[in-house]
């Protein structure tokens, strides 16, 4: 799976006073989300449907995205809050 696009994923508000707080929380949200296997088996049948019908794609072309690809994404991108942050 290519996550090359998750470097240009920024997340930000402009009413943000205390940014690096707000980064540890992305942080960790993200974190314990990756780590929630119930909530991402459960959910990623309905969120593979919603996306194909958004973009018109097959489902055969989301097959490969599975519960440990998701759990793997997620962790990434809370590495990349903690890093940043």
């Amino acid at each position: 799976m290519d996550f090359d696009w998750l470097s240009k994923i920024t997340i930000y508000s402009a009413f943000d006073v205390n940014p690096n707080t707000r980064l540890k929380t992305f942080y960790l949200s993200l974190l314990q989300l990756s780590q929630d296997d119930d909530f991402i088996r459960i959910n990623l049948d309905l969120a593979k449907n919603k996306y194909c019908r958004a973009y018109q794609v097959n489902k055969y072309q989301v097959t490969d995205i599975t519960p440990d690809v998701i759990s793997v994404y997620l962790q990434m991108l809370a590495d990349s809050f903690e890093l940043n942050g």
